[in-house]
């Protein structure tokens, strides 16, 4: 399972790096000189709202640490941010915290709270948190396996 998993994953990667080049290839030449001139950094205005505790704003915040998006890499910043908005009820944020404590990035790999961040997002109908959580028990990581 954690081999077809993986390779669901490398498909995945391969498609959205696939996707990113025809669309910057089929993008106008003005539209793509405005994405290279975009400044780096995160906007302000985002992270005063995220400071403020939008969640929303948290979990765009926390994307971009987590992707190098405008700030150099940092999972840790990345966890930081996603945990404030996982706890805001954010289902987005709780599965990528999840998925952080799952593979240990930015935080102490931890089975048992990825496990309940992915029940979290289920709980709120999220279908990859179901999808994450079945694995778990399906390997018995973070709870008893249970097929």
């Amino acid at each position: 399972m954690e081999r077809h998993r993986k390779q669901i994953a490398s498909r995945l990667v391969l498609a959205s790096a696939l996707i990113a080049a025809v669309a910057t290839f089929l993008s106008p030449p003005s539209l793509q000189a405005q994405i290279q001139a975009q400044p780096k950094g995160i906007d302000q205005a985002l992270l005063a709202k995220a400071n403020a505790g939008n969640a929303d704003a948290q979990w765009h915040v926390a994307y971009a640490y987590e992707k190098g998006e405008g700030v150099p890499q940092d999972y840790k910043q990345a966890s930081a941010w996603y945990l404030k908005a996982a706890e805001r009820g954010d289902t987005d944020a709780q599965l990528a915290i999840g998925t952080l404590y799952e593979y240990g990035e930015g935080v102490s790999q931890d089975y048992t709270k990825a496990v309940f961040w992915y029940r979290k997002a289920a709980e709120q109908g999220d279908a990859e948190a179901l999808l994450s959580l079945g694995i778990m028990y399906d390997e018995g990581r973070g709870v008893p396996q249970d097929y």
